[in-house]
């Protein structure tokens, strides 16, 4: 089936457990740019949504503009579970690898749809026990005005299980948080002060730390009045 881009749907919940990722949409256009054949975008039949091919959707649109036509396949799938485990069958085999983070949230979205664990680590390729482990890793994220709405999301790692959190918060989690614990951040920053690695004539560096120390200070203050 022949689509221009404009019209290809990106799922904003595909997009969320696996975010566009610039620089491969830059590489993607350079390879177009080249002529090299990327492989067939796959969308589904009833929405035209995009199951395989939102960086190269992406890249189509900002390198050829929105009329540019393309060929597409299109597929029927009877379910969102089905839909997500070709999104991970395609992703697993070719393209940007998923990242840890990605194949935690889409096995947690898979197990929403009864996806079985034994399911989900065969699509994976890993062992039932690591499904479980990540489907452990959680937190609560509240929205809305009054009647707060109260959801179970997948988080990184170190962040405790169980935290509540806001919409916002949970943004700028999964944007800038790396999945290490609050005290491995704090001994490298530690090692690294004693070693002499700060780079004291960065000005940013300087006013983090100087932040950091602040916070410190009030964290401990609260710890201590309790």
């Amino acid at each position: 089936m022949k689509l221009k881009v404009k019209n290809l749907v990106f799922d904003p919940k595909l997009v969320e457990l696996r975010p566009i990722n610039l620089v491969y949409v830059s590489r993607y256009r350079q390879a177009y740019r080249s002529g090299k054949d990327l492989g067939t975008i796959i969308v589904d039949k009833k929405t035209k949504r995009v199951v395989s091919g939102n960086h190269r959707g992406v890249a189509l649109q900002q390198e050829y503009g929105p009329e540019h036509v393309i060929d597409v396949e299109v597929v029927s799938f009877n379910s969102e579970k089905e839909i997500l485990e070709r999104f991970v069958t395609e992703n697993i085999e070719h393209g940007q690898p998923l990242s840890g983070f990605s194949r935690k949230s889409i096995a947690a979205e898979l197990l929403k749809f009864k996806a079985t664990p034994e399911e989900i680590a065969n699509l994976f390729g890993v062992a039932v026990k690591r499904i479980e482990e990540w489907a452990g890793i959680t937190v609560v994220v509240i929205s809305g005005n009054g009647d707060k709405k109260r959801e179970i999301k997948t988080a990184k790692r170190g962040i405790p299980v169980g935290t509540e959190m806001s919409k916002e918060e949970y943004k700028t989690h999964l944007q800038k948080d790396r999945g290490i614990s609050a005290y491995s951040q704090a001994e490298q920053l530690i090692r690294w002060i004693n070693s002499g690695f700060i780079n004291l004539d960065c000005k940013r560096t300087v006013q983090a730390l100087e932040d950091l120390r602040s916070s410190l200070d009030k964290f401990f203050a609260v710890k201590k009045a309790a």
